[in-house]
């Protein structure tokens, strides 16, 4: 077999994708440090090229028969359905950040393209690798260039949330790499299925030493996923990061780390879940309590955003906590309700992100009271607004309210009444702090535009992305077997 047929059969599926934005992010910074200013351009729109490169060579292998390859990195249904929604995702969100950009410097974004980009290619990695070394290697990539988005604007607000973005997420790294440590002293392995294969030995053997890996594997992952208390960084780096890097944080990041959770949790503790995922339900709960009860009382639209953030990665750890229950026939409905959850709400989280990004900057909306001052003419922008906050709180007919449905017939199924219960009892809340903003739009008196809405009307770019958005977000909500009939042609594991 030649190298070309050995490149193409193996290592093109599992690494097709995460090679192409590795290759792209090398490029547009070489192009961009060579570059004159006046071609700034071209780096952005190479960026654009090589994610949509990327997403079209991983959805041609969507379907594909997983494949393993260098013992590191595989195709599976679990990987291949992460990679399209992270690829589209980063490219939505670069699309408006690039608006964003324009329109607060007056000229195309210089780092943010590349460092985009190498963020993308760390969380590729984190969703396809199945060892732990190169698992490691992606969490890193991708936490160290979403430090750099965050205080990239040289903001007051921007570098303090930074800069406890960085101790607190190097904090979260140390502990990951700490538990795991613990795994390889037992084993001598790194690899996920190897490992997976001497989990019940090793539960047998160590029981105390799988627990305290399995906690500080958790708290490390849980501090990257803001779940309660390791949360305290969020509302700060929200705050202070630009508009498409909030949600960049809010979707991609929080994306590959489910993922990553998800893979290393479950193999890496195969023959204890019924002793260890307990830890996971338990912090479930809090989260999806303490979030929902910190939400209530904000005023600030971007803190409400990420405060709300808190309480959604509360309910997509739902699944994971149900793997305490569940046996290898019932992981698939495990995968279902996870993965169409986590599409959900990333999609709505980049829309409403999209809509503030444009309040921002065309009438410095900050506060909900604010949202009183938009004109007449910004019908569309409050409906789409008022769309993607129901999604959030799970209103009927939109995705959200289908991916809280799909969670909660796992629990029952799963023979977990407890979480479903509580669950619905904090969505109920949530509806408080969503139709807050919402009753602030459409209850208090608007005024008319006197013809100053042209500048934000030439965004384009974040037009598009936001109605794309609210299609989706709609689509899903009444049709969601379009995304579930994707699911039944993979094979997740």
């Amino acid at each position: 077999m030649s190298l070309y047929s050995l490149l193409h059969a193996h290592l093109g599926l599992t690494m097709g994708p995460l090679s192409i934005v590795a290759i792209s992010a090398v490029l547009v910074m070489l192009i961009e440090l060579l570059l004159p200013t006046r071609f700034l351009q071209l780096p952005v729109w190479l960026s654009l090229l090589g994610l949509l490169v990327a997403l079209v060579d991983a959805f041609i292998h969507l379907s594909q028969v997983p494949q393993y390859s260098l013992d590191t990195l595989v195709s599976d249904g679990l990987a291949s359905i992460l990679t399209c929604l992270i690829l589209l995702l980063s490219l939505l969100l670069l699309l408006f950040h690039v608006d964003e950009l324009k329109s607060q410097t007056n000229q195309f974004p210089r780092e943010g393209a590349y460092l985009f980009l190498f963020a993308t290619a760390g969380a590729l990695a984190m969703v396809t690798a199945v060892d732990l070394v190169t698992l490691y290697v992606g969490l890193e990539l991708l936490s160290v260039s979403s430090y750099i988005l965050v205080a990239m604007t040289r903001k007051r607000l921007a570098l303090e949330g930074g800069m406890k973005y960085l101790v607190l997420g190097g904090v979260g790294s140390a502990l990951f790499l700490y538990g795991a440590s613990f795994i390889y002293g037992m084993t001598g392995q790194t690899n996920l299925y190897t490992i997976a294969r001497m989990s019940h030995q090793l539960w047998l053997l160590n029981p105390a030493i799988v627990v305290l890996s399995f906690l500080l594997m958790l708290c490390g992952l849980g501090v990257k996923l803001s779940l309660v208390p390791f949360h305290y960084w969020t509302p700060d780096a929200y705050e202070g990061a630009s508009a498409s890097v909030a949600g960049f944080l809010a979707s991609v990041s929080k994306s590959a780390t489910f993922a990553m959770t998800l893979r290393v949790l479950l193999y890496l503790f195969l023959g204890s879940t019924h002793d260890v995922f307990p830890y996971v339900a338990a912090m479930a709960a809090l989260t999806m309590v303490a979030g929902n009860l910190l939400a209530l009382g904000q005023n600030k639209l971007r803190r409400l955003l990420a405060v709300s953030s808190v309480a959604q990665a509360g309910y997509l750890l739902i699944p994971i906590a149900l793997l305490a229950q569940a046996t290898p026939n019932t992981w698939p409905l495990v995968y279902n309700s996870l993965v169409f959850y986590l599409v959900s709400y990333s999609i709505v989280t980049i829309g409403a992100f999209a809509v503030l990004s444009i309040l921002e900057q065309r009438y410095e909306v900050q506060e909900i009271a604010d949202l009183s001052r938009l004109p007449r003419q910004y019908r569309w922008l409050r409906a789409a607004f008022a769309c993607f906050l129901l999604g959030f709180a799970g209103m009927p007919l939109t995705s959200g309210f289908m991916g809280k449905l799909y969670l909660l017939i796992a629990a029952l199924r799963l023979h977990e009444l407890w979480l479903g219960v509580l669950l619905f009892a904090v969505s109920v809340i949530s509806f408080y702090y969503y139709l807050k903003p919402i009753r602030t739009m459409y209850q208090k008196q608007l005024f008319t535009d006197n013809g100053e809405g042209q500048a934000v009307s030439r965004q384009t770019a974040t037009q598009t992305v936001i109605a794309f958005c609210v299609l989706v977000t709609l689509l899903l909500g009444v049709w969601p077997g379009i995304l579930l009939q994707a699911f039944s042609h993979v094979q997740w594991y």
